[in-house]
């Protein structure tokens, strides 16, 4: 299922902080005018998939420091979303997850995908 994003739906997705955080870090490191609109779709139904939203993913694997200073990984959540992503890769495609791994890679949470044979 590749369907492209309506623009309601991508306007949506753009209301989000960390969709906007994965915007400017994304221009910022390409040189380019940020991630395409698919790979917004791709985030977008991950995210009707798993019930959630992309402000509330990062919220979930990255917590504040208890003096306020930085963020903490939460490895377990972290680890949630490594097999969440496998998951969509298996349903969707290659493409469609590692566009889910690059909004997550750019709002600062490491991903690695399956090694391809």
């Amino acid at each position: 299922m590749t369907t492209q994003p309506t623009v309601e739906g991508a306007r949506a997705l753009e209301s989000y902080g960390s969709v906007r955080e994965w915007q400017f870090s994304f221009q910022n490191f390409w040189r380019t005018d940020g991630p395409p609109d698919s790979w917004k779709a791709a985030l977008g139904r991950f995210a009707e998939q798993n019930g959630t939203d992309p402000d509330a993913i990062i919220d979930e694997v990255l917590k504040p420091a208890p003096a306020g200073e930085g963020l903490l990984l939460r490895t377990r959540a972290r680890r949630k979303y490594v097999e969440l992503v496998d998951d969509f890769e298996r349903q969707e495609g290659r493409a469609a997850a590692n566009a889910v791994r690059s909004f997550l890679i750019h709002n600062g949470i490491a991903m690695t995908p399956g090694i391809l044979r």
